[in-house]
């Protein structure tokens, strides 16, 4: 990373190959497809920390079919209980995790839509819009063209000084509205993802 932008987001292009900063995350011989996982004798979990002077790269790569994202979390926290000397800080994983009952509890019954209708994924379209949604899909695919590759390059402390000056915008306004750290960089990401759209058109 070119040491002046290491304070700023940055776009580092990996010309279409999403293997060539591999390195960096995953030791050579890492899989780099879903069917290499299948060979006999390689680990589901692999580890690889890549050190330098200035800087420690950390990166864990396990397929899907290994846990989801709630899985990574409870990976991570325990990895980190670890780390910290506190073992017995490390929770068992539920077998059935419903992370939203937590919210569904806090809903007020009384602000909900008093509509009957069920909203749905695209199963629940009729016949017509399922052909819509499919021409959509291949019109779409056919206008922006091949995937390009590209990192980007989020540095911690400008994400937490971004969130800061939104939250103090927000209250000069008179708005009560948080704004967390996920809302930053989801609009960092859809600028990223727009900006990189309108050059290729």
């Amino acid at each position: 990373m070119p040491a002046e932008v290491r304070d700023q987001p940055c776009i580092v292009s990996v010309d279409a190959n999403p293997f060539k900063l591999f390195g960096l995350f995953r030791h050579p011989t890492a899989p780099k497809h879903l069917e290499e996982f299948f060979v006999p004798g390689t680990p589901a979990l692999q580890l690889h920390i890549v050190s330098y002077t200035d800087v420690t790269l950390v990166g864990v790569t396990a397929p899907h079919i290994l846990f989801d994202l709630h899985g990574s979390a409870a990976l991570f926290e325990a990895w980190t209980a670890c780390l910290n000397g506190r073992p017995d800080d490390v929770q068992t994983s539920p077998r059935g995790y419903r992370p939203f009952d937590e919210l569904v509890a806090s809903v007020d019954a009384s602000k909900l839509s008093t509509s009957s209708r069920v909203w749905g994924g695209w199963y629940f379209l009729s016949p017509f819009a399922i052909v819509y949604w499919v021409v959509m899909f291949l019109a779409r695919l056919f206008w922006e063209g091949s995937e390009i590759g590209s990192w980007v390059w989020i540095p911690k402390d400008w994400l937490a000084q971004e969130k800061e000056k939104c939250m103090a915008e927000l209250k000069e306004q008179g708005s009560s509205e948080w704004v967390g750290s996920n809302d930053v960089l989801s609009a960092v990401c859809y600028k990223v993802r727009q900006t990189l759209w309108f050059a290729s058109i």
